[in-house]
Formats: C-alpha cells, structure tokens, sequence
C-alpha cells in the first residue's frame, strides 16, 4: 500500500472538507522563446554541469534497436546547434544525467557512462532483463535508473552493482526522475500521478495528480512543479489536489517530452518533431 505522509493526508482532507483544492503557487503561463530543429528523435535534454549549454540525446532510429545511430548533442542556451553529432556510438539514448565530467545514459538495455572531456564511452553496465530504461538521476553515490516496462525503480552503485530499489503497482510505469531534498521525484506515465521518494525509507507520498502520460519534471521557484507530457501537454502542479494545463499543443501535432527547468525557462525535447523548445514561465 502507498504510504502518503501526515502533510499530504492534511492538505487531501481539508480540501475534500472545503469542497475544492488548496492551491499553495500562483497560477503560470508559457512564453516560447525558440524552437531548434534539426534533430533526430530527441528524446531528452540536460544543461552541462555549469549550466552554459543544453546537451540533448538523439535516438535516431528505433526506440529498442541496438543500431548504433543514436548520439548527443550540444545546444545553446539561445538555440544555436553547437556540436550535433558531439558523442556518438550509442544505441537509442533516452534520459540521461550529468555529474562532474561524466554523463550517465540510459540505451535500451544498459547504463552508458562518457567521459565529456573525451567524448568516449567509458563504462557500460548492462541489464539483465530489462523492459524499457527510461532515465537516470544520482543522488551521491546512487545512479537511479527507471525500468518503465518492468514497473521498476533500479539504482547502481559502484560497490553492489545493479539492484531493485522498487518494483510493483505503487511505481508503475515509472519515468522521468528528479532530485528533491534527500528525496526522488518519479512521473508514472499511466496513472496521472508525480510521486516524491524518500531514498532512505522509501515510503512514497503523491505530491501531484492529473497528468496525462507525464514525462519531464521541473521545480519552480515557489516550490510547485510544472510536468510536460508526450502527449502533447504541458501541465502546472499547483498542489497536490490542483493541476493547470499550461499547454496543448495537439493542434500542432507537437509532442512534449522530456524536459529541464533552470534560469526561469523549460526547455523542452520534442520527440515526434525533431526539434527542442525553450519556454519562459512566467
């Protein structure tokens, strides 16, 4: 069973007493900046360790083929390609994450590590079983790694290798993760939700609800979140009881996939168009 913290079981019954939810954050709205196309399936986007280029990951190809056409990017921070083909060799990369010098990459079935100085591919560990690697995050020492298809939170260390930090119904159809105070953020695609993860303890809180098919996380400023979703919306966490649609971009045909909030904008992967976007949120 779920084990929703004394805060949130608060906030959950006084807005059912009040007959409608508490909002804790302003109300937002989206002003795009730039699109940059060109790309090849980008399927997700990080800033470089000093925050003065995005990098993006390109899985050209199929989703699940081991065909070595996949690589990352290098981006502007004002929407000028830098380097396109800058690491190459990979398979169909999709979330990645960047500590130090190194990127950490989920590709398929395995955890890619590249040195940024070299551009070259220092470490794979593979997978034994793996349903669909979806994205990275660390938290010290711990690569968090979501297996969307298996229902399955996985984290690596250097010391113990590959484990199941959660698997079941409670996590199902994990994807996108995000650090947040000793804790992990995890979007499930099929059920609305955006979970908060104590690492320690593992007790699991729903801290956001009425997301369809959620994918990037961000953290704004105030403490509420904004949620892009692969089926072409862009949402705002208010409170856990209050969702805003910020964006719905079906009309367009323009899909929203992963994403990363810093310095007031989102700057978002769009998978199905072949092109990034950056958002201001104001």
């Amino acid at each position: 069973m779920r084990k929703l913290s004394i805060l949130s079981m608060i906030v959950f019954l006084l807005s059912l007493m009040m007959g409608h939810s508490i909002s804790f954050a302003q109300s937002k709205s989206l002003e795009m900046k730039w699109k940059l196309e060109g790309f090849d399936r980008p399927e997700s986007l990080h800033p470089s360790s000093d925050h003065s280029e995005i990098y993006v990951s390109n899985v050209n190809g199929d989703s699940r083929a081991k065909d070595g056409n996949g690589y990352i990017s290098r981006v502007s921070l004002t929407g000028e390609i830098i380097e396109k083909d800058w690491i190459t060799g990979l398979n169909g990369p999709k979330g990645f994450t960047v500590k130090g010098n190194t990127l950490y990459i989920a590709d398929i079935d395995e955890l890619v590590m590249v040195d940024i100085n070299s551009k070259k591919i220092i470490k794979r560990v593979a997978f034994q079983d793996a349903g669909f690697l979806n994205d990275v995050n660390i938290v010290g020492d711990k690569v968090f790694i979501s297996d969307t298809g298996k229902d399955t939170l996985l984290v690596y260390t250097e010391e113990n290798g590959v484990e199941v930090f959660l698997s079941g119904e409670d996590v199902k159809a994990p994807n996108v993760l995000l650090p947040q105070d000793g804790k992990l953020l995890v979007t499930r695609m099929r059920t609305g939700e955006l979970l908060s993860i104590d690492i320690e303890t593992k007790n699991i809180d729903v801290v956001g609800n009425g997301i369809i098919s959620g994918d990037g996380i961000g953290i704004l400023e105030d403490g509420s979140y904004i949620i892009t979703s692969f089926t072409r919306e862009i949402y705002h966490i208010k409170s856990m009881t209050e969702t805003d649609q910020l964006l719905d971009s079906k009309p367009e045909k323009i899909s929203q996939n992963d994403a990363y909030y810093f310095g007031g904008h989102l700057y978002v992967a769009n998978m199905g168009n072949a092109s990034i976007t950056a958002w201001k949120v104001n």
